[in-house]
């Protein structure tokens, strides 16, 4: 019984840790971090060539002084995209960004009001992110905060003499229930984490 119960322990452990991505996985997280960033930047980098654009200077050179400005290469091509666009790393704000331009040189629409669309868009996004983000503290910390009750309790009871570890390891019913709690308190934490997962990636 105490072999179950020292393997159930382990089991509980290793299921309240915060999950390990493999190399891949952090590698991947790491691209989709910078590919964020840049999302971010191109919100900013669009809303500047907007406000050229409204100051009255030609759509041309409203991309060039941007780009000059943000390091990017300069000029336009053919298709109406400027080249400081292919220069960022691929995105969804970088892909509005190149449409709206393709559009605006074919259709002839107006680029500052198209740009300033893409902006909105890219601000009410990091603002839904940090929502998110807000909203999810709270559960995690629960999360955390319920996984380690158990071993508060475990500590507490022997400060008062009630030797619960004895109890645990003692054989019995005591053994079978501490069994069965460490199992269920793995589960739950398994499963809160995966809620938390799912919650982030936008799959809730």
């Amino acid at each position: 019984m105490v072999a179950v119960m020292a393997v159930a322990l382990a089991l509980w452990v290793l299921a309240s840790l915060p999950p390990r991505l493999p190399r891949q996985g952090r590698r991947r997280e790491r691209v989709r971090t910078v590919r964020k960033r840049a999302e971010t930047d191109v919100g900013a980098y669009v809303a500047e060539v907007a406000t050229r654009l409204r100051s009255g200077v030609s759509t041309r050179e409203a991309w060039d002084r941007t780009a000059l400005r943000w390091g990017l290469p300069a000029g336009v091509g053919d298709d109406g995209v400027p080249y400081a666009l292919a220069d960022l790393p691929p995105g969804a704000a970088v892909a509005g960004a190149r449409a709206a331009a393709r559009l605006a040189a074919e259709l002839g629409s107006p680029l500052a009001d198209m740009l300033d669309a893409c902006a909105d868009g890219l601000t009410r996004a990091e603002e839904n992110e940090a929502a998110r983000r807000i909203a999810l503290a709270g559960p995690v910390a629960s999360a955390r905060l319920l996984a380690a009750l158990p071993v508060v309790g475990l500590a507490l009871g022997t400060v008062i003499g009630a030797d619960p570890i004895g109890q645990l390891l003692g054989g019995g019913l005591g053994s079978a229930a501490g069994v069965v709690g460490v199992l269920l308190m793995g589960a739950g934490a398994r499963w809160s984490r995966g809620l938390v997962a799912a919650a982030r990636a936008g799959r809730l």
